[in-house]
């Protein structure tokens, strides 16, 4: 794959409109939002304060899959390899040394990556990638 990564590009700017950018040219991608009524709740407990979190787990949730995506409220558990075959941001972010497990936030024992963008860019983004899979 013909990577045209910035090497020195801060992940702390890292944007899904960039990493589409990065992974497709000029095609449009359609949203699952037909699938929006599959979503089901979750509700987590941190264990540091008493206050309760609900998320929302996506159609896009693999039971086999090693990490968790969250974007706003909506959780995406998918594969870190189809992800960082797809793009080399993703790629060179899997590839930086990580705190220890239990330092880490983790859903059903896979770690969490907050995302700013919105939950309509990601589902976009993992529908583009996954798409064949289903």
């Amino acid at each position: 794959m013909n990577c045209k990564c910035n090497r020195d590009f801060p992940f702390h700017q890292l944007s899904i409109h960039y990493i589409l950018r990065n992974i497709i040219e000029s095609r449009l991608v359609t949203g699952p939002e037909a699938m929006a009524d599959q979503i089901k709740k979750r509700k987590r407990k941190d264990e540091s304060s008493v206050e309760v979190l609900t998320y929302q787990r996506s159609p896009t949730w693999f039971e086999d899959g090693n990490i968790v995506l969250r974007a706003e409220n909506i959780e995406y558990r998918v594969h870190r390899s189809v992800l960082a075959s797809h793009s080399c941001i993703f790629k060179d972010m899997f590839s930086v040394p990580q705190p220890p497990p239990e330092s880490q936030e983790t859903v059903e024992g896979c770690a969490v990556i907050r995302l700013s963008d919105s939950s309509e860019d990601i589902s976009n983004l993992l529908f583009l990638l996954y798409d064949n899979f289903r």
